[in-house]
């Protein structure tokens, strides 16, 4: 039997530019396809329109360019909205229902690993407006993560979740059916996305597509927060590359090269010498 081609993939949001957290993300990604001979692709996450700037898209792709980090393809969230409704007209009606909670009062529901347990309030009204939310009573608790061993959450934790806003798709339900057009094989990606794969492996037994491999890396923070666009993190810039790079490395665990190479060079040098079960088993790490 032909073993499945190895197909990872990196999805930035071009709300912002790349900074350091979303590079060693998108390093994590980008070494661990090539190391397996695999394909790398962009998914550009630019279905919300008000946040989403075609500057960025272009400055993005061209940071990871100057790291290194070439893309086999590159896809766009916002050319597939067809795809999204052709995919959600597949779900059984029965299993779907109209929801009109507005975010002040899910806020204010308990949190689980999830985000805010949903009450299911709206579950047997006939709203004819609102958001979509999926039936999960049936969804697994639990799932296989290659880098954190078996994962799971409780009972109580479960809960009918949006897979449709009132003007766009959700996250969940996007993030599953581009994976499936974009033929990929092995998710790897931050640890603050590693509950969600409980929801999307549950749209993808809905829908009867692939289950995937899933890796989760730890993500960075500064004083117990996440770096990311929302608290304005600084852009990487190609001039930091080298540093930047041996930085990632370093706190991936990778083997570093004896001897001083160019920047072109110690990505040869990592692809060749990638280690994943190497890379530490937390949640975070926190930098300075």
């Amino acid at each position: 039997m032909t073993k499945e081609r190895y197909i990872g993939r990196f999805a930035p949001s071009p709300s912002g530019l790349l900074h350091f957290g979303s590079l060693l993300s998108a390093t994590v990604s980008y070494l661990d396809a090539k190391n397996k001979n695999g394909l790398w692709k962009l998914r550009i996450d630019d279905i919300d329109e008000e946040r989403s700037k075609p500057q960025n898209t272009i400055e993005i792709i061209n940071q990871l360019k100057a790291y290194g980090l070439f893309p086999d393809e590159i896809y766009h969230q916002s050319e597939h909205i067809k795809d999204y409704e052709s995919y959600l007209n597949k779900i059984p009606k029965s299993l779907l229902y109209l929801c009109k909670c507005n975010r002040k009062r899910i806020q204010s529901l308990p949190q689980s690993k999830l985000g805010n347990i949903y009450d299911g309030i709206c579950r047997d009204l006939d709203h004819n407006s609102g958001s979509t939310r999926v039936r999960s009573m049936n969804m697994s608790k639990k799932f296989y993560d290659l880098n954190f061993g078996e994962t799971q959450i409780n009972d109580e934790e479960i809960y009918d979740f949006i897979i449709k806003r009132k003007d766009s798709f959700a996250y969940q339900f996007c993030c599953v059916i581009d994976d499936f057009l974009q033929g990929v094989t092995n998710v790897t990606r931050g640890s603050d996305l590693l509950y969600s794969t409980l929801q999307q492996r549950f749209i993808q037994k809905l829908l009867n597509l692939p289950e995937l491999d899933y890796f989760h890396h730890p993500v960075l923070v500064i004083d117990s927060k996440k770096i990311s666009k929302s608290e304005d993190a600084t852009p990487v810039k190609k001039e930091n590359r080298l540093k930047n790079m041996i930085k990632i490395l370093t706190l991936l665990n990778q083997t570093l090269p004896s001897q001083k190479l160019s920047y072109d060079e110690l990505i040869k040098h990592a692809i060749q010498n990638w280690e994943s079960k190497d890379i530490p088993k937390v949640m975070n790490i926190s930098i300075s």
